[in-house]
């Protein structure tokens, strides 16, 4: 008889903390959505310099899913369809992510705290493997950053290839990336933002003037 009843309280407590679980993610999901606006900074490859973007994004939730659906530009006409569709089960996440531009990329982890903290596995190598991460950050009451971090080949250590700072029902994009909040991540400031554009314009203009004089009549 007591075992039944020890076994009887078991299942309750698991259904309940199901359900608290539950209501947590499905709160915090629901947080995210709306319009949002902003900009930030990303590297084609860890070993690029960084160039500065404005985003747009969308997101959906419901009770067990966040799909942020947005669109990134940048200088020389870069363009760039980003987006994400996750579910949750419990305290686990996953899903999909298309950006890199090597096709759909697949999601997996959990969330802690106001982030949800995924390991991306890519559809094709990029920076010399397919593994890097990416966090889904929620910042404040209307803010949402998104991360991705991948490995350097050739030292081994983590870059940040892109961080995009949102702001919901923003009408015009933040300013480029704040102080960098730890080491790895990108510098900023106008004189930085002004050389990396330069070297940015530098590069295309050379590689149309070598298309151009590769097509001369001879």
């Amino acid at each position: 008889m007591m075992k039944r009843v020890t076994a009887t309280f078991l299942l309750v407590a698991m259904h309940s903390y199901a359900a608290v679980l539950h209501a947590a993610e499905a709160e915090f999901l629901k947080s995210m959505n709306g319009s949002w606006n902003g900009s930030g900074a990303v590297k084609i490859r860890v070993n690029y310099l960084p160039m500065n973007i404005a985003c747009k994004f969308t997101s959906n939730a419901t009770d067990t899913s966040l799909i942020l659906e947005g669109k990134c530009t940048g200088f020389i006409g870069f363009s760039r369809t980003i987006s994400a569709d996750i579910r949750t089960n419990g305290s686990t996440y996953s899903g999909s992510y298309v950006g890199a531009g090597t096709g759909i990329a697949g999601l997996n982890g959990k969330r802690s705290g106001n982030a949800i903290k995924l390991a991306i596995r890519w559809a094709k190598e990029v920076n010399g493997d397919r593994s890097a991460s990416m966090t889904i950050e929620k910042v404040g009451s209307d803010g949402m950053r998104l991360t991705t971090v991948d490995t350097d080949p050739r030292t081994g250590k983590s870059v940040v290839t892109s961080q995009i700072n949102l702001r919901r029902g923003s009408s015009s994009p933040l300013h480029s990336l704040p102080e960098p909040e730890r080491r790895g991540c990108f510098a900023t400031g106008p004189r930085l933002r002004a050389r990396n554009d330069a070297y940015q314009m530098a590069r295309a203009l050379t590689r149309v003037s070598r298309y151009e004089a590769s097509h001369e009549p001879h």
